[in-house]
């Protein structure tokens, strides 16, 4: 997009970061991310969410972690009911369940939840 002049929004980033999570193509989607921080558009949570979820999916969980120790607290994001349902799920796929139910316990005060969710 960029070659063409084309500025992307953060709505197109996110199209394009849940393709290549869709695909497994992690690395890109990171590199996407890291890029849209360059051009100065804040990722979302919603952008966050899908780049947990895709690490976590695709068997890069230490980068899911990261992403979710760093990005979270630089943004000062509250985590969304998808974002608590990633970090259960994530932390089960690498045997954390002490980790998982203390998050479950904990999800009425660091997760907002959502209407409809």
């Amino acid at each position: 997009m960029l070659q063409n002049n084309v500025m992307p929004d953060v709505w197109t980033c996110n199209v394009m970061i849940s393709g290549f999570c869709k695909q497994g193509r992690i690395d890109e989607a990171l590199r996407l991310n890291e890029e849209m921080e360059k051009l100065k558009l804040l990722p979302d949570v919603v952008i966050y969410n899908t780049l947990i979820n895709g690490c976590f999916e695709h068997g890069s969980s230490e980068e899911g972690f990261k992403l979710i120790n760093g990005c979270f607290e630089a943004l000062r994001c509250l985590y969304n009911t998808v974002t608590c349902n990633a970090l259960i799920s994530g932390h089960c796929k690498v045997a954390k369940m002490d980790e998982a139910f203390r998050l479950m316990e904990e999800m009425g005060t660091k997760c907002i939840v959502d209407e409809g969710s």
